[in-house]
């Protein structure tokens, strides 16, 4: 929680966590675009599994490295866009500030529908993504397709 002064990180810290309470510990959780493995991270301690998805090796090599204690973590290399997850196989999927790097996001949040299941309470999908900004240079020093979405769809 970068950025927040002395007691309101802890306290958004404990509330983050606290949040995850939600999560069944039977669960299998997508984390699309995991990257270094932030969600995974908190995920896989409190799941049944963790099949953590980026397209980029170097990516999965720095989440594997960061979570080798975690077994509970699957690695799956593939574009989101095609995910190379079985249908109605996962009980949520999470997709934290990827979509603005894909050039389909549609696509991403079909994908998503495709391998969710509801038989056993699950059915969540969580996207989270930046708000439409102007920061053009953004798609050269850090690779955005997209500059943001708006609110309104």
């Amino acid at each position: 929680m970068g950025g927040c002064p002395g007691a309101t990180c802890s306290v958004s810290r404990f509330t983050l966590e606290a949040l995850v309470g939600l999560i069944s510990p039977t669960w299998v959780v997508a984390d699309l675009g995991c990257g270094t493995g932030d969600a995974a991270a908190m995920l896989g301690p409190v799941v049944e599994r963790v099949i953590a998805v980026d397209l980029s090796s170097p990516m999965l090599e720095a989440a594997r490295k960061r979570l080798g204690g975690i077994s509970s973590v699957e690695f799956v290399e593939g574009p989101l866009e095609s995910l190379p997850i079985e249908d109605a196989s996962v009980d949520a999927a999470v997709c934290s500030l990827v979509l603005h790097h894909v050039e389909d996001p549609a696509a991403v949040i079909g994908q998503m529908a495709r391998v969710l299941r509801t038989s056993r309470c699950g059915g969540v999908a969580l996207v989270v993504d930046m708000l439409e900004h102007r920061r053009i240079e953004y798609r050269h020093t850090m690779g955005h397709r997209h500059l943001g979405f708006s609110p309104s769809g």
